[in-house]
């Protein structure tokens, strides 16, 4: 891969953002790598040498880093705190780099995040990788009796009203599932690498993995830019409508159409990547 610098940032930040990028590598995979998108892996495995991504798109990644790597200075003793964890299985090396695990069985996952993405409530995701850590944890002896997600959400603002969070920090409990469950989870998600690993033609990524928004209407009042209401459909939006108090107001409906987010602005593979092809021909 290589990595540009467009908007001629400071040479450190070129070596930090750089430092933990790695080429995928057959039959040996990290728990984000199990839980997302197998075409994405093996297109950067394809075409690793094409692939340009710019230090302007990686800063994020480097404050979750930096936010990491303080709270580990931070953690109290009798502590694990960022251990490589490996495990095989089915022949692959699945590995995984929990935050914390504490003295009381208790591990705490930590995200810089977006409030986007606490507005969303919950990510699947989120829960599917603390499960791995979990079972990861278990077949190294150490007993996870409870797991949290803590989110520190980069982008909060004060004076948010409505569904807004009321602070930069929120704290979600992850329900912890059988082991067996997640031991036949790791090995479906690990076939579905390996059917990706040797098969020609790559299963689509799935709406969760394009992080896919669906179209929308908003009820919009005039002269303000804020909606009044969304709607997954136009006939709710007309419903809604028909039947509100709008006081004399004139309103309008604005369509909202969908989105595939990440492959619009934040896949790398894009460009070698056939369905994102078909996606743009509409």
């Amino acid at each position: 891969m290589k990595i540009t610098n467009k908007f001629n940032l400071p040479l450190p930040l070129v070596n930090a953002v750089s430092a933990d990028i790695r080429k995928p590598e057959p039959m040996r995979i990290s728990c984000t790598e199990l839980i997302d998108s197998p075409q994405i892996r093996i297109l950067k495995m394809r075409r690793w040498d094409e692939i340009e991504q710019d230090v302007s798109e990686l800063l994020w990644a480097l404050l979750g880093r930096a936010v990491h790597s303080i709270l580990e200075q931070s953690a109290h003793e009798n502590c694990l705190v960022e251990e490589t964890l490996t495990a095989v299985m089915d022949g692959w090396t699945v590995t995984g780099r929990p935050d914390l695990l504490d003295a009381n069985g208790i591990l705490h996952d930590w995200k810089v995040t977006s409030v986007y993405s606490f507005l969303l409530s919950e990510k699947q995701t989120w829960n599917n990788q603390v499960n791995v850590y979990a079972n990861l944890y278990q077949r190294h002896g150490f007993e996870v009796k409870e797991a949290y997600i803590n989110a520190i959400l980069r982008d909060w603002h004060k004076s948010r009203g409505g569904d807004y969070p009321e602070r930069p920090f929120y704290e979600k409990k992850v329900e912890l599932l059988d082991n067996v469950l997640v031991t036949d989870y790791i090995r479906g998600r690990l076939n579905l690498h390996w059917q990706a690993e040797h098969h020609g033609e790559l299963d689509d990524c799935t709406p969760e993995e394009r992080w896919a928004r669906c179209d929308t209407w908003a009820v919009m009042k005039k002269g303000k830019k804020r909606a009044d209401r969304v709607f997954n459909t136009e006939k709710d939006c007309n419903r809604y409508l028909e039947n509100a108090l709008l006081g004399g107001q004139t309103y309008t409906i604005q369509h909202r159409p969908g989105e595939n987010i990440r492959c619009e602005k934040y896949c790398v593979v894009k460009q070698f990547c056939n369905q994102y092809v078909e996606i743009k021909k509409g």
